[in-house]
């Protein structure tokens, strides 16, 4: 089995030492959210994300129990 993440692929380099611009940078997310949505654009936006871009360890148990079977979300 090889792990990944499908998500919302938008984010900002950011000095988190710095809180506002941190602050910043999460008023910008949901911009480009709200701005995807609205200009029904939202595809462009969400993509995968295989494990070696976003090295965490994951495990089978992460899968979230509604992917698992045939539920909807």
């Amino acid at each position: 089995m090889k792990l990944g993440r499908v998500g919302f692929i938008s984010s900002y380099v950011v000095d988190l030492d710095d809180d506002v611009m941190v602050d910043r940078a999460i008023d910008c997310l949901y911009e480009d959210i709200t701005n995807a949505v609205k200009n029904n654009e939202l595809e462009y936006s969400i993509g995968v994300l295989p494990n070696n871009v976003d090295p965490v360890d994951l495990s089978e148990e992460d899968i979230p129990e509604f992917l698992k079977g045939e539920e909807e979300c």
